[in-house]
């Protein structure tokens, strides 16, 4: 079985070689030879402003089987601004999903039967289960609809985009320096 784990660390020498041990030791455990890691960990001296961005390089850069830490840079608490793009994004998502509810093609048609117009379909209104056509897969919905939906998302990314740059600038000005460190190993 083929075994991919992230772990992270304080930025301290013990505590980098306490991790490459427990690390051993898990895949010596879990390891039907009893191997262990196939390589040392190869510690990278690379920064990174958040731990996702740290993550999605380990998972886009390295080969298999290759043990790999980089640094990221934790934030050591929420600031309200933080705290406050976190209670936008919730009610925009929570907006969102109230107006899809309230948009359900089946309950703002008033005609017996509905158009596709990606197959032409004639469906009828009462057998309808959701917003998309059963035979092709096209959404019944509105453009004014289908436009007011994608702006709820481009709203929440924005968002989310905000509070990725708050956390990073909060991380490079008072947070904690970590190891973010990817085991690969068979057992």
């Amino acid at each position: 079985m083929h075994q991919i784990r992230y772990e992270d660390c304080k930025d301290t020498a013990q505590a980098r070689e306490w991790l490459e041990k427990m690390a051993n030791v898990e895949a010596q455990d879990e390891s039907d030879s009893g191997g262990g890691l196939p390589g040392p960990i190869v510690w990278r001296d690379k920064t990174f402003s958040t731990y996702d961005k740290a993550h999605e390089y380990l998972e886009k850069t390295y080969r298999p089987y290759e043990q790999v830490g980089v640094k990221y840079k934790a934030p050591v608490k929420e600031t309200k601004v933080m705290r406050d793009l976190n209670v936008r994004i919730n009610d925009e998502l929570g907006k969102k999903n109230e107006y899809i509810r309230s948009h359900m093609k089946k309950d703002t048609c008033t005609s017996k039967y509905v158009g596709c117009v990606g197959c032409g379909s004639k469906l009828s209104r009462e057998h309808l289960s959701g917003n998309h056509c059963p035979v092709c897969g096209t959404d019944l919905r509105s453009i004014s609809t289908l436009k007011r939906i994608e702006a709820f998302d481009k709203k929440v990314k924005m968002l989310r985009k905000r509070l990725e740059d708050e956390t990073a600038k909060q991380a490079e000005k008072n947070g904690n320096v970590r190891w973010l460190v990817k085991f690969e190993y068979h057992c």
